[in-house]
């Protein structure tokens, strides 16, 4: 269980063990989704005059079609702890570890890696393939845009991100990525109750989502 409260500065932070959770879940192409949810046991703690939290996996279930069972398998074996350790400014914000987290800069790099797919790919003589595979390759480059833990992540501001970002497809219509990003904190304490982030990958009247869910919880 979580210990007492003590005060960093102007932010309040638990003592003991807590439980971050993650649930990742990703539209496919035929319908389906697959749903991956991860729990890492995270301490926060002072160290050498800065606030840092570590953390280790140690749950991981994978929800997906029977046949991506290998594909499942394959990454509910997988230990994802490289985002460890973390540093909190005084106001919580992450500002090393947890990989890059500059949304402008990330929402940029999946635009170009768009571009870059599209350049690539050639034309289709399918419209339907066509459709299929420009809205798969958005949905592929947005990757990075969930592959970072908001700055906020542990001490939500409360301020949500609503974005829409437009992409030239080779075939000249427009493909589009739109991007949620909404938190809470618990009221006593300041830091996550929950957060949701959301990408929606558009092209051809047809989309595609990708989202996740944060939680914290005392161990």
């Amino acid at each position: 269980m979580a210990g007492p409260l003590r005060a960093v500065s102007d932010l309040r932070f638990p003592s003991g063990p807590m439980h971050l959770w993650r649930q990742l879940t990703r539209d496919l192409h035929d319908g389906a989704q697959i749903i991956v949810e991860r729990c890492w046991e995270i301490q926060f703690e002072r160290k050498a005059g800065q606030l840092e939290v570590d953390g280790k996996q140690i749950s991981c279930t994978v929800d997906a079609p029977a046949k991506l069972k290998a594909l499942a398998d394959i990454e509910q074996a997988r230990r994802e702890e490289g985002m460890f350790p973390l540093i909190l400014s005084e106001s919580g914000l992450i500002v090393s570890g947890g990989r890059e987290r500059d949304d402008e800069a990330l929402l940029a790099k999946a635009i170009a890696e768009a571009r870059r797919m599209f350049a690539q790919s050639g034309q289709s003589l399918e419209r339907e393939a066509q459709a299929a595979r420009h809205l798969a390759q958005l949905q592929r480059a947005s990757q990075p845009l969930l592959d970072t833990m908001p700055a906020d992540l542990l001490f939500p501001t409360h301020r949500p991100i609503h974005r829409i970002e437009k992409v030239n497809l080779p075939n000249g219509s427009i493909g589009e990525f739109e991007w949620h990003y909404t938190a809470a904190s618990v009221p006593e304490t300041g830091w996550l109750d929950h957060a949701e982030r959301q990408i929606i990958t558009r092209t051809d009247g047809k989309e595609r989502r990708s989202g996740e869910t944060w939680k914290l919880t005392q161990a």
